[in-house]
């Protein structure tokens, strides 16, 4: 999480990316896809909680609720970048280019992140 949280946007000026007007009212270029990013990253988080809770047919206590994020959120943060990626491409606002360019930084600095992470945690694993 930290490593996507690091990739930060470049910030472009409005000479590079135009306003555009596409079927509606003008719309500002877009450069970053971090909102995009966390706020799928939130409602996947919030689906891999209501799984183990509805269909495991186990009540997840708080812990334990936080210890199958810890372990499945590079996994989730993986699938928000791929979702994220196809809603980005399909839309019709200017500046996809610059934040798929973004979305990629993000993905790769949580990659490496998670790869760090589980370096750190296996041999804690060991220990148990």
């Amino acid at each position: 999480m930290i490593g996507a949280l690091s990739a930060r946007s470049r910030p472009i000026g409005p000479a590079q990316i135009p306003a555009s007007a596409i079927d509606g009212p003008m719309l500002e270029a877009r450069h970053s896809a971090a909102g995009l990013y966390w706020a799928i990253v939130a409602i996947m988080s919030g689906m891999v909680g209501a799984y183990f809770q509805v269909f495991e047919d186990k009540e997840v206590k708080g812990d334990e609720l936080a210890l199958m994020l810890a372990i499945f959120f590079p996994l989730v943060q993986l699938a928000a970048s791929v979702v994220a990626a196809i809603a980005i491409a399909l839309s019709k606002r200017l500046g996809k280019e610059v934040r798929l360019q973004h979305l990629g930084k993000i993905t790769a600095r949580g990659v490496i992140g998670a790869v760090i992470g589980g370096a750190i945690m296996l041999p804690m694993l060991g220990a148990c």
